[in-house]
């Protein structure tokens, strides 16, 4: 089970991760993703961005949303390939 650290850069995703926080993810091959999980991306023209999964369609593709209001919109991020997914959080150390 690979596991990840990064450290969360922004306010995108207040009140639940603060800007300087670090956090864990981890991806198997056989992990699932599911609406209300946050989840690391790597987003095309956005570079690596954490989000909340709100929506997951037929197909497969994710609809993410940060947790503050002032956040890059949903529109913007676009539909997400399960295979952007670097991982899912498991782990907040403030």
């Amino acid at each position: 089970m690979p596991i990840r650290v990064f450290k969360v850069s922004g306010d995108s995703m207040l009140p639940t991760l603060r800007d300087g926080s670090y956090i864990m993810c981890w991806k198997s091959p056989f992990t699932q993703f599911k609406a209300g999980q946050i989840l690391v991306i790597r987003h095309e023209q956005l570079g690596l961005i954490i989000k909340r999964a709100i929506q997951k369609d037929k197909a497969g593709y994710f609809y993410l949303a940060g947790d503050n209001p002032m956040s890059t919109s949903t529109d913007t991020i676009g539909a997400i390939h399960p295979k952007q997914v670097v991982g899912k959080l498991f782990y907040i150390c403030y």
